[in-house]
Parts: structure tokens; sequence; C-alpha cells
């Protein structure tokens, strides 16, 4: 069954496809206040952070495929200040001058996904297949959804000098500062 989305790109991320090769894209949907990551395969998007977008997708166990032939713009975002300052036009997603401050950064959402991955299953707090077979999958499934989500939440944190702009305004709100 085909689903139809439409929001605003937060985040686009390309990483190594390991033993198959090339690069696979997937990248993070803003609806209604949620964030939601999309795999996109491994076509680079024609989209950019910041453009608000409409596709179909097709879920696949904890994978939301993106059917890249129907992704349209909608509105484009505000330019990365980055490419205000001259960036490569034929360049998608934001300029990182520091790639290995990134893949450090990754590196620690991924260690952080596997050890809490690690923890819910010896709690008993997740439910595993039943198949040995079937587990692989679905672990590694749970660590990569994680992994993204840790990673987005630590581009927003050092976006915003180490605030975690959710939480400062959950405290605001109850008045937890006093």
């Amino acid at each position: 069954m085909m689903n139809t989305t439409t929001g605003t790109v937060q985040k686009i991320l390309a990483k190594p496809a390991g033993n198959k090769g090339g690069t696979s894209y997937n990248f993070v949907v803003q609806v209604n206040g949620q964030d939601t990551w999309f795999g996109h395969g491994f076509a680079p998007t024609k989209f950019k952070e910041g453009d608000t977008i409409t596709f179909s997708w097709k879920e696949n166990g904890n994978f939301k495929n993106v059917e890249v032939s129907t992704v349209r713009v909608e509105a484009g975002g505000a330019p990365a200040p980055q490419q205000q300052q001259g960036a490569p036009a034929a360049q998608s997603g934001p300029v990182r001058t520091n790639s290995t401050q990134l893949a450090i950064q990754y590196q620690a959402s991924r260690n952080a996904a596997i050890h809490l991955l690690e923890v819910i299953v010896n709690a008993g707090a997740v439910s595993l297949p039943a198949k040995k077979s079937d587990q692989f999958d679905a672990m590694l499934a749970l660590i990569d959804d994680m992994t993204n989500t840790f990673h987005t939440k630590t581009d927003k944190v050092v976006e915003n000098g180490g605030l975690v702009l959710e939480e400062l305004e959950i405290a605001v709100s109850n008045r937890d500062f006093e």
C-alpha cells in the first residue's frame, strides 16, 4: 500500500552503503511537528534541507521507502548559509566544513543506539521476531532508526549552541526553571 506525505525536509543524510557499494540517501521530514525518517535509496535527492516536498512511500518492515519518481518540491526553503557563501551549486544538502566531526557524531549516535538496543532487549521492553533469522534484520532496523534519531538530535543541539530547544520550551511552559 502506497502512502503520500507532504512535509519540510529537516535533514538529508548520505552514507556509504556497506558491502553493496555506492551511497544510500535518507532524509527527515517534519509533518505536524513530528520528525520521520524516509529511505531515498541510492538516488541522490533533488531537493535540499528546508524544502517542502510531497512524495509517495511504502512501508517495508521498520523502513519507510520513498518512491523516488513521485517526489515533488512544493516550496523551496531558505538557502543554507554555506550556499550563500559560494558553495558549489552541484552539491546536494548542506556543506560540512568538518567531515571528521560529522563522522564522530554519527559513530557516537550509532554506539548509543547499539547500547540502548542491548538495554531494551535485556529488559524485555521490545519484542523480537520468533525466528532467529528475522531477529538480526529487526535489530539492525531498530539500530538504524535509533542512530538516525540520535544523530538528528545531536545536529539540532550543535546548531542551537548546546540547547535542546524542545526541552527548553517544555521547561519554560512548566516553569521548571524557577
